[in-house]
Formats: C-alpha cells, structure tokens, sequence
C-alpha cells in the first residue's frame, strides 16, 4: 500500500517541518499528525502553502547517505545536475525537471540510488 503523507513548514514554529496529513479549512493549509488528540488543536499546526510537497514514495541519500524521503518541491541532484520535484497531473507520475519541457526525468525505483537531495 502506498504511504499518503505531506509536509510543510510551520507558520508557528518557522524553521519546523510538519508532517502527516493535509487538512484545508478555507484557504488556510494544515498538517495534522496522526498523534493529534483532538481536532481542536489543529490551530497549533498550520502550515506555509507555498512549502507543502506530498511524499512521492522514493528515497534518496542525504548528506551522510541516509536515506530521507523526497517530497514534492525538494530539489535533487542527479549526476551534476539539479532538478525540481513535480507532479505530473497528465501523466500521473512524478518527474525531475528544470524549467525546460525537454529536460524531464521520470523518477523511478531505478533510480533511487542516484537521487542526492540537496534542499529539503
């Protein structure tokens, strides 16, 4: 079974990464922890839209090489070069690109061991 998880920044605590489900109460983006106690607390976990990403399901190396998960919006290196996470609606898949149409990489499994992130 596929994991459906999200991340973003906390507008409570700046430099804090929330991460678990994603909740929208009138334009306003949450990310509630599967621990939260009750539903009345989500105040305490309101997130920065422009920094949610959904986990894409692959992995790749970190600094020391242990594994961390890729999220939509991270930035990866692959060989010398970097890309940005996206999401593909046409397609329904992930992808690496630049800005260039041209330069898109479909992320698979294969390719794992070659995604270095390098802004998470």
């Amino acid at each position: 079974m596929r994991e459906i998880e999200f991340r973003g920044k906390s507008l409570i605590e700046k430099d804090k990464w929330l991460v678990g489900s994603l909740y929208d109460e009138g334009g306003e983006e949450y990310i509630l922890p599967a621990f939260l106690a009750s539903a009345l607390d989500f105040e305490n976990y309101q997130v920065d839209p422009n920094t949610v990403g959904q986990f894409t399901g692959f992995w790749a190396r970190h600094g020391n090489g242990e594994p961390k998960k890729i999220y939509e919006g991270d930035t990866v290196k692959v060989g010398k070069l970097e890309y940005l996470v996206c999401w593909s609606l046409k397609d329904g898949r992930w992808y690496l690109g630049n800005g260039s149409e041209n330069s898109i990489i479909w992320m698979s499994i294969a390719g794992e061991n070659s995604y270095e992130i390098i802004n998470h």
